[in-house]
C-alpha cells in the first residue's frame, strides 16, 4: 500500500513540476503570439455598433415585388381564360402590359402567349 501512496505522489509532485517549466525559445525561431486562433474575417459591424445577421446559405433569394406580382397576375389571367371570363382576363392583361418594361424577359414572352390565348378566347366568342 505504501508503494501505491509513493508512487501517486511522485507522479502529482512530476506533473506540477512539468506545469511550471517554461522551454527556451530556438534561436532564429519566433515563438507564436498568445492570440487566440482565427477561423476568418468576422462580420463587420454596421454604424449601430451590432454585426451584421447572415442570411442562412440555403435560403433563396426573393424576386422583386413586382415579380411576384406579375407571376400571380399571369395565373389569374390564364385562369380566367381557361373558365372563359373575358372581362377579367382582360383587366389582368392590361395591368401585366402596364408592367411590361418591368418584366424579366421570360414573363415578356408568357405575357405574349397570354394575349394570344385571350385573343383566341375572344376569336372563338368567349
Amino acid at each position: 500500500m505504501n508503494r501505491l501512496k509513493i508512487l501517486a505522489l511522485a507522479f502529482s509532485v512530476g506533473a506540477l513540476v512539468a506545469c511550471g517549466k517554461t522551454e527556451e525559445p530556438k534561436p532564429g525561431v519566433t515563438p507564436p503570439a498568445n492570440t487566440p486562433p482565427t477561423v476568418g474575417p468576422g462580420p463587420t459591424p454596421d454604424a449601430g455598433g451590432e454585426p451584421p445577421i447572415p442570411s442562412p446559405p440555403d435560403t433563396p433569394p426573393q424576386p422583386p415585388a413586382e415579380t411576384q406580382e406579375a407571376e400571380g397576375l399571369m395565373k389569374q389571367v390564364m385562369d380566367y381564360i381557361k373558365q372563359r371570363k373575358p372581362e377579367l382576363a382582360k383587366a389582368a392583361l392590361d395591368k401585366l402590359e402596364a408592367m411590361k418594361t418591368k418584366l424579366s424577359p421570360a414573363l415578356q414572352e408568357a405575357l405574349k402567349k397570354a394575349q394570344a390565348a385571350f385573343a383566341a378566347l375572344k376569336a372563338a366568342g368567349g
